[in-house]
């Protein structure tokens, strides 16, 4: 949806047919949303100007403007926008007596208060052992829909499970020890002097922001340096 930054048009001539919309549907309704009039008069005596330096200023007539009208035009609508950001902020957007539908009417940001929840996807990510060091693995993690990308699927993390142990050991042996949360493409692990020599394994799974977990990946393992 859109934020709270970007509901005013940006185009010139698009603005002014929004505000206009605007400007009306606030007359019409501030009395019962509990707006003081001076407050609206105020926005109203921006309007007020800025309508006045379009018509002589915008680009519409770019080939008949001075160089002065111009730039009082973009004062005019500067001062104005920033009028209405203001006014909406203090009386519309937190007024609960403006409906959703009302809003809509406005052309302003309507938020969604409930969190979109995204499901488990059914892949897992891509694991691999990118660099090698004294007591230290760097993994890197891809998403197999979109490798050359580095961002996580929408609405997932990746959960890592480790292992140290000796070598040539069954998977059903292997020794996984708790999981920890990875959101970055890039994860170091780190060992100690007396896991040297020794076979770090390692599998990862996506989690969702409901805490749904989707398919193990393989598992792959490191020599520890």
């Amino acid at each position: 949806m859109a934020t709270e930054n970007d509901y005013i048009p940006q185009k010139q001539a698009v603005f002014f047919n929004w505000q206009d919309n605007h400007i009306n549907v606030l007359v019409a309704e501030s009395v019962g949303w509990g707006i003081p009039p001076a407050e609206l008069t105020d926005l109203q005596g921006l309007q007020t100007i800025y309508v006045d330096t379009y018509h002589v200023g915008s680009k519409e007539q770019k080939l008949t403007r001075t160089a002065g009208q111009a730039q009082a035009f973009r004062t005019a609508e500067k001062n104005y926008k920033a009028g209405i950001r203001k006014f909406n902020s203090k009386w519309i957007s937190k007024n609960d007596s403006v409906t959703d539908a009302q809003k809509v009417d406005l052309g302003v940001t309507v938020y969604d208060t409930v969190p979109t929840r995204i499901n488990a996807v059914d892949f897992a990510p891509q694991l691999a052992v990118d660099e090698i060091s004294v007591g230290m693995h760097k993994l890197r993690f891809s998403n197999p829909e979109d490798p050359h990308s580095r961002k996580m699927p929408r609405g997932q993390k990746i959960i890592l499970r480790t292992a140290i142990a000796a070598a040539d050991i069954p998977e059903s042996e292997i020794p996984w020890s708790g999981s920890e949360t990875v959101t970055r493409f890039l994860h170091d692990v780190n060992y100690t002097v007396d896991d040297k020599g020794k076979t770090a394994y390692y599998r990862a799974c996506y989690e969702s922001n409901r805490g749904e977990r989707g398919p193990w990946s393989d598992i792959i393992d490191a020599i520890v340096a």
